[in-house]
């Protein structure tokens, strides 16, 4: 169960970055560059908040190791 939600939360930041670098290309081809930064930076940080979990159990996983 666990490797099919890592799967679904890998295919959820994929979709999101097409989406993202789409809606950024429609945008800087109209003309509103500033619209598609915006656009760029706010999927770039939903980006790492849906990936800041797997971060934080990155380091969990190396302090065990390095604890005695």
């Amino acid at each position: 169960r666990e490797k099919m939600d890592q799967m679904i939360e890998l295919l959820k930041i994929g979709g999101l970055s097409m989406a993202v670098m789409f809606m950024s290309m429609i945008l800087k081809q109209a003309g509103k560059d500033s619209y598609a930064n915006m656009v760029s930076l706010g999927g770039t940080a939903l980006i790492l908040i849906i990936i800041a979990n797997y971060i934080l159990q990155l380091f969990e996983v190396v302090e065990t190791m390095f604890m005695f």
